[in-house]
C-alpha cells in the first residue's frame, strides 16, 4: 500500500515561499496603466470639447489648442476622474468590517470609479 509518505518528493513541512515581487509588478503596471489611460481618455474629451467650441464659433483657432491651457485641461478632467474614482475606495476603507486584504480589490474600486466618471464627462461632451 502507498501512503503519501512514500511518494517521492513529499515533504511533511514546507518552508514559506520566498517574498517575490511578482505582486508589486503588477500592481505598478497596474497603476501605471490606469493613469496613463485615464490620461488619454481626458485628453480626447478635452479635445472633443475644445472641437465642439471651435465649430460653434465660441472658440479661437486650433494654433491655441495644444497650449498649457489644453494640458492643464487634460490634468484637470484626469485629476477630476481619479478624485472621484477615490470616494468609494475610501468609503470601502473607512467602514468598520472594511479590511484591505489585497491591493487588487481597491485598484479594481478605483478603476471602475475613474471609469464611470470619465463615462459621465464624455456623455457630458457628447450632450454639447
Amino acid at each position: 500500500m502507498t501512503t503519501l509518505t512514500a511518494v517521492d518528493g513529499y515533504q511533511p513541512h514546507r518552508s514559506a515561499p520566498a517574498p517575490s515581487t511578482e505582486g508589486r509588478v503588477w500592481v505598478v503596471v497596474s497603476v501605471l496603466a490606469l493613469v496613463v489611460s485615464t490620461l488619454l481618455v481626458a485628453g480626447y474629451l478635452e479635445y472633443l470639447g475644445a472641437a465642439t467650441l471651435l465649430r460653434n464659433g465660441q472658440g479661437q483657432a486650433f494654433t491655441g489648442l495644444w497650449e498649457w491651457a489644453f494640458i492643464r485641461g487634460v490634468l484637470r478632467s484626469g485629476s477630476l476622474a481619479f478624485g472621484a474614482g477615490l470616494v468609494p475606495v475610501m468609503v470601502v476603507v473607512s467602514l468598520p468590517g472594511g479590511r484591505i486584504r489585497s491591493v487588487r480589490g481597491p485598484l479594481a474600486l478605483l478603476g471602475a470609479g475613474v471609469a464611470t466618471m470619465l463615462c459621465l464627462m464624455g456623455i457630458l461632451v457628447a450632450l454639447t
